[in-house]
C-alpha cells in the first residue's frame, strides 16, 4: 500500500482570516497521455467531493484532443459555471499504475494551480485512507474497478 506525505503550502488570500498560515493536502504528481503525446506534469489534489477527474482545459491542446468532437457536461463543485469536456486518456501519477479514464477538461482548472482526482476515474480505482494528523495518505487499487466484472 504506498503511502504519500501530505504536501505544505500557505494560504495565499489575504482576505482569508488564516492568510499565510500553513495548510497540509493530499496530492498527487500527474501527467495524462493520448496517442503518443503527453500533457504536462501537475499536482492533482486527491478530492473525495470531486465528482470526476478534472484538469485544465489547455491540456486537450497538448495532447492533439479537438475539443468540438467531445461530450460536454456542467460539473457541480470546482467546475460549477463552466462546461467539462470529456476524453478517455491514460493517467499517470506518481507512485502508481497507470490507467485508462475518461476524465473532464474544464477552463475553470487552471494549470498553474492543480486538477482534481475525483470519484469517478480516482476513487472507484483506489481505496483511499486519510491519516491528517500523520499528514499520511495512502493510496491502494481495488482488485477490479468500481463497475467492471469479472
Amino acid at each position: 500500500m504506498p503511502n504519500f506525505s501530505y504536501t505544505e503550502s500557505r494560504y495565499e488570500n489575504p482576505q482569508d482570516r488564516h492568510y499565510g498560515q500553513p495548510v497540509f493536502r493530499p496530492f498527487l504528481g500527474t501527467m495524462l497521455e493520448r496517442d503518443g503525446r503527453f500533457s504536462t506534469e501537475i499536482w492533482s489534489l486527491v478530492d473525495s467531493g470531486g465528482d470526476y477527474c478534472m484538469f485544465p482545459l489547455a491540456f486537450l491542446d497538448e495532447l492533439g484532443i479537438d475539443k468540438s468532437t467531445l461530450k460536454t457536461s456542467r460539473p457541480f463543485g470546482m467546475g460549477e459555471g463552466f462546461p467539462a469536456y470529456f476524453a478517455t486518456v491514460t493517467v499517470h501519477v506518481t507512485g502508481l499504475d497507470s490507467f485508462e479514464e475518461e476524465v473532464a477538461f474544464c477552463e475553470r482548472v487552471r494549470a498553474e494551480d492543480f486538477a482534481i482526482l475525483g470519484n469517478r476515474g480516482f476513487f472507484d480505482r483506489f481505496k483511499i485512507a486519510f491519516d491528517h494528523r500523520s499528514r499520511i495518505f495512502s493510496v491502494n487499487p481495488y482488485l477490479r474497478p468500481l463497475g467492471i466484472s469479472e
